[in-house]
């Protein structure tokens, strides 16, 4: 009986020792994990995040009935890793849902950069003013019929800025075309006339008219448009009907103004055709000096052009860009022997634009302009059109210096 009880006192004694080894092991290693800064509580929380089932699209994980739960969350880690990758890879410009907006930016803003300054006056609020262009544009007017937005007349000086817009590089450069809808212009001069008091633009009253007079022409089938701006920034030409798009003419001589009893030789009403059939001494064509009057009732754009001839033939040109890594476009078609430049905006590619009604056996020149974000390109070409042409624009990348240089010789070729 003695020795019955000695030996369960000993087994007793036996699990006693072994439950507090293993407390001392269980403590050893909580202590070792609490004072290893690798392996504290936040990095293990962390770390469990990367398998946690809501983290993981699951419709990318297509398990078969087959595979163990180890292979399923083996593929799911890979998964993880794989999308955890793709966040820190640099953003595919293609793809960039803000890069067409930054290219158009980018394009209009050059465009704006290009435009000439007007020329500036400054004329007394009393008595008639009549300022002149440097290009022989004259507008006169009587300050009274002037107005700002609140409908107060000017009490200080008024600031006249003006535009004269009379060859194909004034036209490029200040962001006009020759287009009245669908139908081709040929210019005779254009003028952007706007006037500024106390800060405030000022506009003629309803019902009262400003002198414009345009330098001498040698076309009796002009007519007068007004400008409309378009969506683009450009105008859009319309015939004035309120003067049946008609100018008036004024013809003067630069010799024998008055004959030999002081009596003026030709008058402002007289027609050319009067002139020329009192076979004057020493008056010629040459000496003739004839200038186009009209009246204006707004501020804005002007334009003397006139309408390709009826009968003239047509032609259709084509243009095409077949890529889209440039996203916004605009394009110049130049005639060489006309004073008309017709313009295209393209915000969508690839292109494939259709012009229809051009004139026939021209020889033009095919200038595109385009950025891809803030870089910009340029697509340069001399083509002769009979009745069809395809053109297709090939881009080189520029920089935006040598882009304004090359658009500023582009008539000097």
């Amino acid at each position: 009986m003695k020795n019955r009880i000695a030996i369960l006192v000993s087994l007793l004694v036996i699990v006693v020792i072994v439950l507090l080894i293993g407390k001392c092991s269980h403590n050893k290693t909580e202590q070792s994990l609490l004072s290893n800064p690798e392996l504290n509580d936040s990095t293990l929380q962390k770390d469990s995040t990367l398998i946690d089932s809501n983290s993981i699209d699951t419709t990318l994980v297509d398990a078969s009935p087959n595979e163990s739960n180890a292979e399923r969350n083996t593929d799911s880690l890979k998964v993880q890793k794989t999308e955890t990758q793709a966040v820190v890879k640099p953003l595919v410009k293609k793809t960039d849902p803000q890069l067409k907006r930054r290219s158009i930016e980018s394009l209009q803003k050059f465009i704006a950069n290009l435009a000439q300054k007007p020329q500036v006056f400054y004329v007394s609020v009393t008595g008639i003013s009549t300022v002149e262009g440097i290009k022989g544009t004259t507008i006169t007017f009587d300050p009274a019929i002037l107005k700002d937005g609140d409908g107060k007349a000017p009490r200080d000086s008024i600031r006249v800025e003006l535009l004269e817009i009379f060859n194909k590089m004034d036209m490029i450069l200040n962001n006009v075309s020759t287009m009245s809808g669908d139908s081709v212009l040929i210019s005779d001069g254009m003028i952007r006339l706007e006037m500024y008091a106390g800060g405030q633009q000022l506009q003629i009253q309803p019902g009262n008219f400003m002198e414009v007079v345009f330098p001498e022409g040698s076309d009796d089938q002009m007519q007068f448009f007004n400008g409309n701006i378009d969506s683009t920034g450009s105008p859009d030409w319309m015939l004035d009907e309120t003067q049946s798009g008609v100018p008036e003419y004024q013809y003067t001589i630069s010799a024998q103004r008055i004959d030999r009893y002081g009596n003026p030789i030709v008058s402002e009403n007289q027609s050319i055709e009067e002139i020329r059939s009192r076979n004057l001494h020493g008056v010629t064509d040459e000496t003739i000096r004839r200038t186009r009057r009209f009246r204006i009732g707004r501020m804005g754009y002007f334009n003397l052009d006139k309408f390709l001839d009826r009968f003239t033939p047509r032609a259709e040109l084509v243009l095409e860009y077949k890529n889209d890594d440039i996203k916004a476009i605009k394009c110049y078609v130049v005639f060489k022997e006309l004073n008309s430049i017709l313009t295209e905006y393209f915000y969508s590619t690839p292109i494939s634009h259709s012009m229809s009604g051009l004139p026939t056996k021209q020889h033009m020149k095919l200038l595109a302009i385009g950025f891809n974000d803030t870089i910009p390109y340029y697509s340069e070409q001399d083509v002769y059109i009979n009745s069809f042409l395809k053109h297709q624009f090939a881009f080189k990348q520029t920089t935006e210096i040598e882009l304004q240089e090359r658009i500023r010789a582009l008539l000097k070729d």
